[in-house]
Order: C-alpha cells, then structure tokens, then sequence
C-alpha cells in the first residue's frame, strides 16, 4: 500500500500545485486497487478545501494552541480530565458567550487522521486514541508523507471556513495546526515553502499561543507519565522543532503569536493565557 500511497500523494501535491489537471486522480484510482476507495473519497474532499480560495467575508476569530509533545496543550485548551485550579480556553471562551468549534489535530479518529496515526505508529509513536483500522504496508517515503497531515487539516479547514462566518461571536479553537505542521515537518527537512504554497487556501489562525518547553522537560514529563521514552530521546530533533517553533514566534508567522513559558505549573500557565486572552479582548 506505501508504493500506492506515495504515488497518491505525488499526484495530490502536483494537482494542488497546478501541476496536473484533476482527472489524474480519478485515472489513478482506475489503476490503484491497492488503495481503499474510503481513501480516494476522503482525499478528493480534503483536495477540495486546498484548491478553493479563501473567502473574503471571515467574521468570526480563530485562536491555535501549539507546542512540543507533553507541553500542556491539550489541558490548556479542553483539560478533559478536569485539573483543578485550570480553566481550560474552551470554557473560558463559552463563559464569554463565544460560540466554539473545537478542533485537535491530527483527527484520529477519521480516516485521513488514522493514516497520520498509521504512519506514526510504525515509526513507535502509539497513540492510545481509537482510530479506524488503517494499517500502510511498507515504507511511505518523508518525501511525501507530510502531505498525510496537509490533508487531515484541509478535511478539518472546510469546517474552520464555514464556522468563522457564521458572526463575531463564533470561534475556532484547535489544537495545533499549519505552524505544528511547519515546525516539525522543517526539522525531517521538508521546505517551508513546499508546504505554504501546498496550504496557500488553509484559513490561518488569528492568535496562537505556543507553550515553549526545552527537549528535556518533555523526556521528563514522559517518564513521569510512564510513557516509554523511545519516542522522544531524539534530543537533536526535538531541539529543532522547538527551534522551528520559536523562528515562527519571532517572525509573527502566521498571524499573532504569544510565546508562554510551559515549564511552570499548569496552574501558572492557565493563568497567563488566561490574561493574555482578555488583553486581547476576548
């Protein structure tokens, strides 16, 4: 299935491009029986939120969390388990009569998001989310692989789209998005450009607030959740996403983005983003 996929992801990435006409895909389809048609499906919808522009009327406001593995994000932006003394940003925003679509990427369970899960995991990244059963025999190349997450969040952006204009007090709540994508992905040595001229017509956040930890707090923070640390000990790669990370912050790119220190209490770091979403006004 790697073989039928990477020439899948070839074609996707030309056609995006304009490099190719549509019809390539469905020639492809014709000839790749080893694909799932459920793939093909997915993959011309998600094919659809890349190639179409992005609207001019965008009311609403569009707020990302991001930041290396075990930095917080998931507790700052939904805390699921309920930690106390944290307000997650999704409630605090409900609280200020917002209206939030909540997003968290990669989307798991869907079948573009269990791909991104299948590649993962034959790389020793497990995740303990329920996806459906989707397994990519033999060895999907880097080269291509990034677009996996590329289409993920483009089946994701068709939603984004038509959320922020439905009015003012309609919000985007995600956690990760194109600048995780471009923090990691440039650190495998996948060009930025490569990849913004792939997502030109994903609607990018308004703020993102990005929990900056070092390499080290995220090994540790592993170990003392008791997840095996075989996955993080690259300590040369997680320092150059970070970097990938804080490059973002410095440039402003895309959009506002606020830099918290996410080495301190969960407590503490609820408690500036709190402070900085209202002196954004929100």
């Amino acid at each position: 299935m790697a073989e039928g996929l990477e020439e899948l992801l070839s074609t996707i990435e030309k056609v995006v491009s304009g490099d190719m006409e549509k019809s390539a895909l469905e020639n492809l389809r014709a000839s790749r029986r080893d694909i799932p048609d459920q793939i093909f499906e997915e993959a011309f919808m998600a094919i659809d939120g890349l190639l179409d522009s992005i609207p001019r009327r965008r009311l609403g406001i569009f707020i990302v969390i991001a930041g290396l593995d075990k930095s917080g994000k998931e507790t700052q932006a939904f805390n699921p388990y309920g930690l106390p003394g944290v307000k997650s940003i999704r409630s605090y925003l409900e609280e200020r009569s917002f209206k939030v679509l909540s997003i968290s990427l990669p989307s798991y369970r869907t079948i573009l998001g269990a791909l991104v899960g299948a590649y993962l995991e034959d790389r020793g990244h497990r995740s303990s989310i329920e996806r459906p059963s989707v397994k990519i025999v033999g060895n999907l190349s880097s080269e291509y692989a990034w677009i996996l997450w590329s289409l993920d969040r483009a089946r994701q952006n068709l939603k984004v789209r038509e959320w922020l204009q439905k009015g003012k007090r309609f919000l985007v709540l995600s956690k990760r998005w194109t600048e995780s994508h471009l923090a990691y992905q440039r650190a495998l040595g996948i060009e930025e450009s490569r990849i913004l001229k792939f997502e030109r017509n994903i609607v990018q956040p308004d703020f993102t607030f990005i929990l900056d930890i070092p390499a080290e707090e995220v090994i540790k923070r592993a170990k003392n959740a008791s997840i095996h640390p075989d996955r993080y000990e690259n300590m040369d790669f997680l320092n150059k996403v970070r970097e990938g990370y804080l490059d973002l912050y410095k440039r402003q790119f895309p959009g506002k983005i606020i830099l918290i220190d996410g080495t301190r209490s969960p407590e503490e770091v609820n408690k500036e983003i709190i402070e900085a979403l209202k002196s954004l006004g929100l």
